[in-house]
């Protein structure tokens, strides 16, 4: 899934950026600073949703919008703005959302689940072994039992599910899946990798229906089907 953000107000840009990795974990996200850059980016690299604001300088995002759908027209345009007056515009060119800042994850998650061009969700994952994902809801199921996952230990679950005997890092791991630095609090991720072991039932045995979830010193984290 690949998303881009534009803002030509840095702060504003670094929480959008934020709220769509936690939102949207394992995505691939290039954030811009200004329109022109995006559209570059546009032209070699297919675009499945933008999150533009609008108010912009040089270029507003509805004009940048219109030019995103002109390169490829099932790109989804989800507008994040500071001003509700522009929404009947916005909705007139065919965006996929609106949403009003300061954006929040849970919001970007949503609107992602229902857009004007829906994505191949299950690319991510559906299920893996006894485990199910309900990624409208954002939750995890183990055999129909709700396993009431935090949001970021959904996140990190989805983003190792979702890349099987791939290795990620502490600071990949952590970032991807909150989108923050992991210098913020390194210790978080390891009290969230404990809870999420033993929430899925890793926690005694290591294992669970072929599922493990492996730390390698130098490598980080990967999770295995056997």
């Amino acid at each position: 899934m690949n998303i881009i953000a534009v803002d030509d107000e840095k702060p504003a840009l670094f929480l959008t950026e934020r709220a769509i990795r936690e939102g949207v974990p394992g995505c691939s996200l290039a954030c811009f600073a200004s329109a022109k850059e995006a559209l570059s980016y546009a032209g070699s690299t297919m675009i499945d949703i933008a999150f533009l604001d609008i108010d912009m300088r040089r270029m507003d995002g509805l004009t940048l919008a219109k030019k995103l759908q002109e390169i490829r027209d099932k790109t989804n345009i989800i507008f994040v703005t500071g001003y509700s007056e522009y929404a009947v515009n916005a909705f007139s060119i065919g965006s996929s959302g609106y949403i009003m800042k300061p954006v929040e994850p849970e919001v970007i998650a949503l609107e992602v689940s229902r857009l004007r061009n829906p994505l191949d969700i299950a690319k991510l994952i559906n299920k893996i072994g006894h485990f199910t994902f309900d990624h409208d809801a954002r939750r995890v199921f183990k055999n129909d039992r709700d396993l009431r996952l935090q949001p970021r230990e959904y996140n990190i679950f989805l983003l190792l599910a979702s890349h099987p005997d791939v290795y990620f890092s502490p600071q990949e791991l952590y970032e991807k899946t909150s989108g923050q630095d992991i210098s913020d609090d390194i210790r978080a991720l390891y009290v969230q990798m404990h809870r999420l072991r033993k929430k899925l039932g890793l926690e005694e045995t290591g294992i669970e229906n072929g599922i493990k979830i492996e730390q390698s010193r130098g490598k980080g984290y990967r999770l295995t089907v056997k």
